[in-house]
């Protein structure tokens, strides 16, 4: 394929010049169009299929996943869309260092199953926040990691998808970049009330494989278009767009594009940075991050069927919920948790613990500690494949599309992607317009899109849980469920309006790469979570006070960079860089190192100068005492009372970490309830059943506790093989680190 350099470039006098070639064509919407109908038949077969599952089925593999699901799991949480326009638009700017970020997680997620998941296994904990509140005690720590969470979700994580998906509909059907994320939204509220979150749930392992097989078909075309791994090579340094400013230092690609370690003081990944200041993020990711409630409570509207249930009025209320949540998303995209009735058991009190599954989580979900090793093993290889199907089509992009993708001049940046910092995010997107076939094209655009909408559906519900049972629930333990709705819905619609507001940001920053924005902020906010965890399980005295200490200082340092990096953006190369020195020369990498040694000092100093952890706190949960005997005990209490939830008698019990439900059982000599049911008009009923909600009334079965890994025991056999097929992937790791430094 020709090098789009020959094209005419942008005009003032048409400013769509900057895409000549494609758009969507009706072969391709009519694939799209296809693909989001399966999914909305995919919602309602899984209403009718899981609408009498338990909650904690639904959610939670029921910890009996082999190690092949484990690990596609593993790798599906990872990579998305963002991955892709990310990674590919670093690749396209800068070269193949970015690949160090997926080499780096390749070690992590070997550590996870090697170190960490013994000591949570051993530990007898499913959820992160659990581990927390065994190894210190207290809520504090629990609490502060709360709001850091919903920091990371507005700075990374939502508008982040926001802008990646404006990225794709902009790049299909030219529209301005805002209008695509009001379309983006648009779509989600009605793929959210068509589908609902089991489409979410039952399509995004299909959505995963569909993406990963596009990716390898593009891989092919994209090498083929430039003649091979050593047309990329030469091609690549000759990548320069033909509308660069004065200054020839603006646009040029960079001369060590090809290796991954670079200069340590004057490049944008410097080598020290990348062998560690990168590994501690990466472990905070991938050994330690699971976004859990601190009460593990279900959300809002679950709470408000739950306490609503009373079958005198359950047609009124159920129709009321169903209407309002279809409202509520389509004007307001609000993602609801359940778009199926929760089953409550013949008891008159059943607890829930729902939490969002994540990466540690997806390991706990294995049948034992062998399935967990077999799916790091199986994501760590995977790892290898970003390079080859994101990175280096990126870079590919950059040849084929020097105009677009490399444009160095502020204003005809703007007009070909609405961001006068560079265009390099819209390198995978003009790659799929550009080089897969009609039918290909779409549905690859419709995966990457509902790919995006499904991780918008469950941050929105994330955050909405941790901001309301966490913060607000914690701040008015009285508050009644209709208080906690309407709360938890006013707070989704500031989360999307200060995401949006968000977005400029996004585009300005790190050179206008995604991917290198989400790098940074993680390097400001991430280390001190991870340091009080490493430390947790490898210290036995680190305690509460040392923790919380640490992790309170290293935030604050981070957030006066992450505010520094702000109000000082970083100048285009033809500009003076006129920033503070501890912004200009500390690259945040290494802002990473100094952030993770002062939160070592600090946890270190105050835990050996107080009081050391009791013995509860410390069998079991760490690395030197996870073979200690296995003692029943009761769970450690909490040092600060955690919000009150209901009893069984409507009384209020500090300190319990299962929010419990009274279910009001209605005496069966009351005839009316069977009439009502039967009086429903068939609209009721249609819309009950489109919502997930059994118009029959009937209950479905006692919930059951999720098993859970607890032996660290392994077959001989099956031991040596897992540590075998380790030393092979560390050494294929070692390899490619070696080859491409």
């Amino acid at each position: 394929m020709e090098s789009s350099s020959s094209s005419p470039l942008p005009t003032q006098s048409d400013p769509l010049e900057a895409f000549p070639q494609r758009t969507l064509e009706p072969g391709d919407i009519a694939v799209l169009v296809l693909y989001f109908l399966f999914v909305l038949a995919v919602g309602l077969w899984s209403t009718v299929k899981t609408k009498r599952d338990t909650v904690k089925g639904y959610f939670l593999a029921g910890g009996d996943m082999l190690w092949w699901p484990v690990g596609a799991s593993l790798f599906a949480s990872n990579v998305g869309s963002g991955h892709f326009v990310g990674l590919a638009g670093s690749g396209a700017a800068a070269g193949l260092s970015v690949a160090a970020y997926e080499f780096n997680g390749l070690f992590s997620v070997l550590m996870l199953a090697w170190i960490f998941l013994p000591i949570y296994i051993a530990g007898q904990v499913t959820t992160m926040p659990e581990y927390l509140r065994k190894r210190f005690g207290g809520s504090r720590i629990a609490v502060t990691l709360a709001v850091l969470y919903l920091f990371i979700y507005i700075f990374t994580k939502i508008s982040v998808d926001m802008y990646a998906g404006a990225i794709f509909i902009q790049q299909s059907l030219q529209l301005n970049l805002y209008l695509a994320i009001v379309g983006l939204l648009a779509i989600t509220a009605l793929y959210t009330v068509a589908g609902g979150l089991a489409a979410v749930i039952y399509t995004d392992a299909l959505q995963t494989l569909i993406m990963l097989i596009g990716a390898l078909i593009l891989m092919g075309y994209s090498f083929a278009a430039v003649g091979g791994m050593e047309g990329l090579k030469e091609k690549y340094f000759l990548a320069l767009a033909s509308n660069r400013t004065g200054n020839n230092s603006c646009g040029l690609p960079r001369e060590d594009a090809f290796h991954i370690f670079r200069d340590p003081l004057t490049s944008d990944l410097p080598w020290p940075g990348i062998l560690f200041g990168m590994s501690i993020p990466s472990l905070w990711y991938w050994c330690t991050d699971q976004v859990s409630s601190l009460v593990n409570v279900l959300p809002v509207d679950v709470v408000f069927s739950v306490a609503s249930k009373i079958r005198s009025q359950r047609a009124i209320l159920e129709a009321i919920n169903c209407i309002v949540r279809a409202i509520e998303s389509l004007t307001v995209v609000m993602i609801m948790e359940l778009n199926h009735w929760i089953d409550v058991g013949d008891t008159a009190q059943n607890e829930f613990q729902v939490s969002p599954q994540v990466i540690v989580q997806r390991t706990l979900a294995a049948k034992n500690l062998s399935h967990a090793k077999g799916g790091s093993l199986m994501a760590a290889y995977l790892k290898v494949l970003p390079l080859f199907i994101m990175v280096f089509p990126g870079m590919v992009s950059r040849i084929l599309f020097p105009d677009q993708v490399a444009c160095a001049d502020p204003e005809i940046c703007q007009k070909v992607c609405s961001n006068p910092a560079g265009c390099s995010d819209i390198a995978y997107p003009k790659l799929v317009l550009e080089l897969l076939p009609v039918g290909l094209r779409g549905l690859m655009m419709a995966v990457m899109v509902a790919a995006l909408m499904s991780s918008l559906t469950s941050i929105f519900n994330s955050a909405s849980t941790i901001f309301t049972m966490d913060l607000w629930n914690h701040l008015r333990p009285r508050a009644s469920e209709k208080e906690l709705m309407i709360v938890g819905r006013v707070f989704v619609l500031l989360l999307v309006l200060v995401s949006i507001l968000w977005i400029p940001v996004v585009q300005a920053s790190q050179g206008g790469q995604l991917f290198i924005y989400i790098q940074a902020i993680s390097s400001y906010l991430q280390p001190p979570v991870a340091v009080i965890f490493i430390m947790g399980c490898f210290w036995k005295r680190t305690n509460e006070k040392g923790a919380f200490s640490g992790l309170i200082l290293g935030l604050l340092l981070g957030l006066v960079r992450l505010v520094l990096d702000f109000i000082y953006e970083q100048p285009r190369c033809d500009q003076p860089d006129n920033r503070p020195a501890v912004v200009k020369n500390v690259h945040y990498l290494y802002f990473s190192m100094i952030l993770s040694g002062v939160t070592l000092i600090t946890v270190s100093t105050v835990s050996w100068f107080t009081q050391p952890p009791s013995k509860e706190m410390v069998s079991r949960l760490t690395w030197f005492t996870r073979h200690d005997p296995l003692v029943q005990k009761e769970q450690v209490p909490p040092a600060t009372p955690l919000p009150p939830t209901l009893s069984q008698n409507g009384t209020s019990e500090a300190g319990s970490t299962n929010i419990q439900f009274e279910m009001v059982q209605e005496s069966t000599s009351k005839p009316h309830s069977s009439d009502m049911t039967q009086k429903r008009s068939k609209v009721v009923k249609a819309i009950l059943w489109l919502c997930g909600v059994d118009s029959k009334g009937k209950e479905g079965p006692p919930g059951r506790a999720d098993p859970v890994i607890v032996s660290l025991e392994e077959t001989p056999l099956v031991k040596t093989l897992l540590d075998v097929n380790l030393i092979v992937c560390v050494s294929c790791a070692v390899f490619l680190w070696g080859y491409f430094a």
